[in-house]
């Protein structure tokens, strides 16, 4: 579900300008698994209060599900395993293409 709202953006020019902000559900699910796996967070922390206060205070609108809703669900084509899976592909390529050596533990 879309909803939209107006927000404001300061201009390089530093005057103000207003603009239709949309919130959309599942890009901010994304976000936030995306940002749990780049910071490797532990999926507890959507279960904080704290964190869920947070959020709240930022976006009511955001529904934030349990640690295993983002375990488990598919959030649009980027479900939890896969984003994370794709983030540790690319590490290895990258420490590949430059000549690192990786090891796991």
């Amino acid at each position: 579900m879309a909803h939209a709202t107006l927000r404001f953006n300061n201009t390089d020019a530093g005057t103000v300008s207003v603009e239709n902000y949309t919130f959309d559900q599942e890009t901010a699910r994304k976000e936030l698994s995306a940002m749990i796996i780049l910071h490797e967070y532990p999926l507890s922390m959507v279960d904080h209060v704290g964190f869920r206060r947070f959020v709240g205070a930022l976006q009511p609108l955001f529904k934030i599900g349990t640690r295993n809703t983002i375990r488990y669900k598919n959030y649009t084509a980027a479900p939890f395993l896969k984003l994370y899976c794709w983030f540790v592909i690319k590490i290895i390529m990258l420490f590949c293409y430059k000549n690192y050596t990786v090891v796991f533990l």
